[in-house]
């Protein structure tokens, strides 16, 4: 959301045409990642880029091998449950929590070694320790929009900190430094990025890739501009000054750029402040019924009866009949972000 913008403009609310279950969702979440969070000074800062690396994996948008998977989640409950106890604990208190994608027995089981090992680390260390793994993996911190190359094929342009990374079936094909990069544009549904030439060269190179609509290419490069302003940049540029014969669009930046609230962090003084830190949501594990349990079902012929259905939000909603509180039960969220 641009806060310089009525949110009514940006999010195109037709409220004639629209009931109350047709309203967008807005999700807070962390929008500019630093290389190394565990530079951040401040714990209650780490504690929400932690909160929202944890629902990346969980939400399968930051992709990671089982192993890694496994220690993260294994971080994540040190950070909540703290030290591993038999009597506390047992053996099934993952059954309840979702905390990975494509969670099984097995996955529980090895989550749960690691917890052990974990031992004696407070919840500040147990997340600066996940962080110092996430950063690792190669869609940390990464943008992505789909598009397509020269050749048809299909491919993900991730925005960094360090500039436009090329992904090709989760596969890091190739980087683009902002250094490197002259000029970023796009017309239609066509991205466009100018490379500096290198001394060999006597011409700079083009590369062009083709997006779904105009509104994802132009999102493309509006996360690039304020990438670059972010990351590369001591101050935003000024916004120009309106002419109506000027074509293509004005947007800029207008937030603090990394050096602008690092230095601003050097000058106040540093209080760390007191919060707690909130639970995961729980979720009840259903179980297939059998043949013998929905005949013994049929015959009572009485008592409340379950309706799944799904509201506004995605979330699946189990309504008793009769009852006049909906349940909800946990499960897998619609894909929007947080």
């Amino acid at each position: 959301m641009d806060p310089l913008k009525p949110v009514k403009k940006q999010l195109r609310i037709r409220t004639k045409s629209l009931g109350t279950c047709g309203l967008p969702v807005l999700y807070f979440r962390v929008k500019f990642f630093v290389s190394d969070p565990g530079k951040l000074t401040e714990e209650y800062t780490r504690y929400h880029v932690f909160l929202q690396l944890r629902r990346d994996v969980l939400e399968g948008r930051l992709l990671a091998q089982p192993s890694t998977v496994a220690l993260l989640a294994s971080y994540a409950l040190q950070s909540e449950l703290g030290d591993y106890s038999p009597d506390e604990h047992g053996h099934t208190y993952l059954a309840e929590m979702k905390i990975v994608p494509d969670q099984s027995d097995d996955l529980e089981k090895k989550i749960i070694e690691l917890h052990k090992l974990h031992k004696g680390q407070s919840p500040a260390d147990a997340e600066f320790n996940f962080l110092d793994h996430a950063k690792r993996l190669d869609l940390y911190g990464v943008d992505l929009h789909k598009a397509k190359d020269s050749t048809n094929r299909e491919i993900h342009l991730g925005v960094t900190a360090i500039g436009l990374v090329v992904f090709q079936n989760g596969i890091k094909m190739n980087t683009f430094s902002w250094a490197k990069i002259v000029k970023i544009s796009f017309k239609r549904k066509q991205f466009f990025i100018q490379l500096r030439r290198e001394v060999s060269e006597n011409y700079d190179s083009v590369l062009g890739f083709n997006l779904g609509s105009y509104r994802a290419c132009k999102c493309l490069w509006k996360s690039c501009v304020e990438h670059h302003t972010f990351f590369r940049l001591h101050t935003p540029r000024a916004p120009t000054k309106k002419n109506m014969l000027t074509l293509g669009s004005k947007f800029r930046y207008s937030g603090r750029t990394e050096f602008q609230t690092v230095e601003e962090c050097k000058r106040r003084a540093r209080v760390e402040r007191t919060f707690v830190r909130s639970p995961s949501k729980r979720f009840v594990r259903q179980t297939v019924p059998t043949p013998s349990d929905l005949g013994r079902k049929g015959r009572s012929g009485s008592g409340s009866s379950l309706r799944p259905r799904t509201d506004s939000s995605g979330y699946k909603v189990t309504s008793l009949q009769g009852s006049r509180t909906p349940k909800m039960a946990w499960g897998e969220a619609h894909d929007s972000d947080e």
